[in-house]
């Protein structure tokens, strides 16, 4: 991780960040310098009312910084000048919105020259509908540097706000979900007051990262023109549904391109994802689409990593996107995650071709099936052919240490769900 101290000064104010900080959707990336800018961080500390620290805090607006600072020009370390960041020129107006994930805390301070003692801080707890255009994922709160970010796909009955208490209930601290039923083209809108209660819910019990679940009717690259624009249609309400409950990720599977080549299937997948996305308000959000990996079928765009990596190169212009890996999925692919050596080289090949800073979730699944079988079943954790010792390397390995660990596991019986995600927990060292 690139880690920096980010200052900036004009005018004759100056502001500073000061923290250890850990970039959670590449927006920025700070850390806990013992520099000076005009104020240290004891003396800016005692500044600020525990209430601040509080783990609901989200996001903190500089109110009426934009105009009072230079914001071409920031000053990074001591010599590197970057040119303004894009995702401040969408918010051009009376605020900032500084967007990070807290590893222990994170202070802002602003004050004019010789005016040391004076703060301009806004706690932002309603409606960001007069400076965004649409609001953006639930910042997390005050973190552990170690916690692990570990869930399990959860129903909505009775709302979708409900997911995040049954989170809490079974010891996850992030979940997925299904924004509407994964087996009908229509889905209705997003009922707001959910929405804001999902948010609340999730910035008071620090759940988080939201992941939602795309349709298993959309076929971004069906060779069937009506079925694939009944595609992007639904997906792009998926996109709108994912912005509107705040989702940091969006898991699609591309789909089948039956009776094209695997060529005309990748550019079709891509067009369509293009096309539906266009236009929605997904800057500065920190919203992801997630192109996740299939289990190897013949005609299932997404059976190789090379295919995941060659569908998110293609789609980098247009939209945001990163990659969700499937356990289960890349072990019927034929990947090797279960030996010592298989391990290494399977995750050298992420490495290769889409990166490991690409990959945003796992999918815990153990396989009912053989490694190579192609056969898409999913497991309770360590009761499938991979066995535990996969997770437990997973789960501990570094490279992979920003990601959310999900399972979606089977419920065959009344407490499977938090049996898995204990299981996963109880893996990491």
């Amino acid at each position: 991780m690139n880690e920096r101290f980010l200052a900036g000064e004009g005018r004759g104010f100056h502001f500073a960040c000061f923290g250890f900080v850990k970039s959670y959707d590449g927006i920025l990336h700070l850390n806990a310098a013992s520099r000076q800018l005009s104020a240290n961080l004891s003396e800016l500390e005692s500044h600020f009312s525990a209430e601040l620290f509080d783990s609901s805090i989200q996001l903190f607006g500089l109110e009426a910084l934009l105009g009072l600072i230079d914001l071409n020009r920031l000053e990074i370390g001591h010599n590197h000048i970057l040119e303004k960041p894009e995702y401040l020129s969408e918010h051009i107006g009376h605020y900032l919105i500084v967007c990070v994930r807290v590893e222990i805390f994170f202070i802002t301070k602003v004050f004019a020259a010789g005016q040391p003692n004076s703060i301009s801080l806004h706690r932002d707890t309603g409606s960001r509908s007069s400076r965004l255009s649409q609001p953006g994922p639930v910042r997390l709160g005050i973190m552990s540097s170690t916690s692990k970010r570990i869930g399990i796909h959860l129903g909505t009955g009775g709302g979708a706000s409900t997911a995040v208490e049954r989170a809490r209930e079974i010891g996850a601290n992030t979940f997925q979900i299904f924004s509407s039923s994964p087996r009908m083209w229509k889905a209705p809108k997003v009922d707001p007051e959910q929405a804001k209660r999902m948010r609340v819910l999730r910035a008071q019990h620090d759940v988080g990262p939201l992941v939602i679940h795309t349709s298993y009717l959309v076929n971004v690259c069906s060779q069937n023109e009506e079925v694939r624009q009944k595609s992007i249609v639904a997906f792009r309400g998926e996109i709108e549904r994912a912005l509107a409950l705040g989702a940091e990720f969006l898991v699609l599977h591309p789909g089948s391109w039956k009776g094209l080549t695997r060529e005309q299937g990748l550019t079709l997948a891509a067009q369509s994802i293009t096309e539906a996305i266009d236009g929605l308000p997904w800057q500065g959000t920190g919203f992801h689409i997630l192109i996740e990996n299939t289990a190897g079928a013949e005609f299932s765009l997404g059976g190789s990593f090379e295919q995941v990596s060659e569908l998110v190169e293609r789609l980098r212009a247009t939209a945001p996107v990163g990659v969700c890996l499937d356990t289960c999925h890349t072990h019927v692919a034929g990947y090797d995650l279960v030996s010592d050596l298989g391990y290494e080289e399977t995750i050298q090949q992420i490495e290769a071709t889409m990166g490991w800073s690409a990959v945003r979730v796992w999918h815990c699944n153990d396989a009912k099936a053989a490694r190579g079988s192609k056969l898409d079943r999913h497991e309770n954790i360590g009761q499938g052919t991979m066995g535990l010792e996969p997770f437990r390397r997973l789960l501990n390995d570094a490279r992979f240490s920003h990601c959310a660990f999900i399972a979606e596991t089977p419920v065959d019986e009344p407490g499977d769900d938090e049996r898995n995600v204990r299981v996963l927990k109880s893996l990491v060292e």
